[in-house]
């Protein structure tokens, strides 16, 4: 916790940790000493905050894009587990006491939670299920662990949409202009069919797939901002959502104008729906897209396309088999054509109270006043402290610089896993090639060779 997660650690120490020649731990003190108590309280040295994790979301909540959709999910999921950020908000870590993350990582961090996948060869699959069942297996199953860790859904609870503005930290001499704004909708509130999972991903394309899309060309268009952002459907979760925005508006005037223009677009597509050929086009480009991947790692796109499903006790079967749903939406465009799409823009956008505007307006003082609140905060927390506590801080914080300069053995060095060269087969893999000259009176030569098929 003190490394990965957040600890005090003293402003300007040495090297190792210590703090002038008189804070290292090592000489002996008289604590009954009332003249040194009184010395020590008004001497003591300034601390700040550190941590791997501390930092890192110090960062990511620095990046006015982040910290919009962190907002917003926190505001669109009151009553559900999404409301909180995962990572951590950095002005509610340094709450996080050692007792409460062991105890969290006991409960959660369990093989009860856990999701293992295996992509390989047959042989190399139940190898690795073999050894990962002795490894788990003794841990035995932890009911509270999964029961606790279920997501209810969130309800739609909004009787209006809710519009909030907050501040983020901007440079100096951007607090007139480089104001956000980002519409998110909750779409679901129960579990959706495979078919209609599909389609919304389609009517997330023909909304926003192309720069000719509809709804991303009237933003482009419209001159008020630098560039969209929010990116459309999101249905890594439970519960999918929608956002769309800008970022770079000029005036505050123009958010009101932009979520005018965006709502009023929205409008216009529920009344005019989209043509035979920009549906035809946005189904071929997402068929193609589910028949090759995503041109990365096929094991890993398929593990992760599962747990979109898998992480919620549904089938991860049903996350990565899409012919039958992809059929039954072809066959519902064909029976209704756009009108799928308008109904779909009708029931859950445009009717749809559960929606959270939010819009981020620049502020040249806001770290400053971040950085002084976390001042007081430690100052707080320091002059509340004893002798005691003070110096264990201290002489926690030697031996945190003592364990990170250690070196390690040669013994745990050699049992790191390793692979050289002589481990990899250089061997070329050789395909059987069959080339037929002028192939169908073309003049041109084909040359074929059979792969193995993908298995559903």
């Amino acid at each position: 916790l003190r490394q990965e997660g957040w600890r005090y650690d003293v402003v300007g120490a040495n090297e190792d940790g210590t703090v002038g020649d008189d804070e290292s731990g090592g000489g002996e003190r008289d604590l009954a000493d009332v003249n040194y108590a009184l010395d020590s309280m008004i001497n003591r040295a300034e601390f700040e905050y550190k941590g791997v994790v501390f930092s890192e979301m110090k960062g990511a909540y620095s990046d006015p894009e982040g910290l919009i959709d962190r907002i917003s999910q926190t505001l669109l999921f009151p009553d559900n587990s999404y409301r909180f950020d995962s990572g951590g908000d950095p002005a509610v870590i340094p709450t996080l006491t050692r007792e409460e993350f062991v105890s969290f990582y006991k409960k959660y961090y369990h093989p009860t939670n856990s999701r293992l996948f295996v992509a390989g060869d047959e042989s190399d699959v139940y190898h690795a299920l073999s050894q990962a069942d002795r490894y788990m297996s003794p841990m035995g199953y932890n009911p509270e662990s999964r029961k606790d860790s279920a997501i209810v859904y969130q309800k739609r609870t909004f009787h209006k949409p809710v519009f909030e503005r907050r501040p983020y930290a901007a440079a100096p001499g951007e607090g007139d202009s480089g104001f956000m704004l980002c519409i998110t909708w909750l779409l679901n509130t129960q579990p959706t069919t495979s078919m209609m999972q599909l389609a919304w991903i389609v009517l997330d394309s023909l909304l926003l797939g192309k720069p000719s899309s509809p709804l991303t060309k009237a933003l482009e268009d419209s001159n008020l901002g630098e560039s969209t952002i929010g990116g459309g459907l999101d249905d890594t979760l439970l519960q999918s959502t929608f956002s769309i925005g800008m970022k770079g508006l000029k005036k505050r005037e123009d958010v009101n104008v932009l979520e005018g223009l965006i709502m009023n677009t929205l409008h216009k597509l529920d009344s005019d729906g989209f043509s035979e050929d920009d549906i035809a086009s946005s189904m071929n480009t997402i068929e193609f897209s589910l028949r090759e991947g995503g041109g990365g790692l096929r094991g890993m796109e398929i593990f992760l396309g599962a747990l979109s499903q898998w992480n919620y006790d549904q089938s991860p079967r049903e996350a990565i088999i899409y012919e039958d749903a992809l059929k039954m939406l072809k066959d519902e465009i064909a029976r209704t054509g756009s009108n799928l799409f308008q109904q779909m823009i009708r029931d859950t956008l445009i009717s749809n109270n559960h929606r959270v505007s939010l819009e981020l307006y620049p502020s040249a003082n806001l770290e400053e006043e971040q950085l002084q609140d976390q001042k007081i905060q430690i100052s707080t927390a320091q002059s509340r402290m004893s002798d005691g506590e003070y110096q264990n801080i201290i002489d926690e914080g030697i031996k945190l610089k003592q364990l990170q300069a250690m070196e390690e053995t040669p013994e745990v060095i050699a049992s790191n896993p390793s692979l050289s060269i002589s481990d990899i087969d250089n061997t070329p893999v050789e395909y059987p090639i069959h080339v037929e000259d002028n192939f169908a009176k073309s003049g041109i030569q084909l040359v074929l060779h059979e792969v193995e098929p993908i298995q559903d």
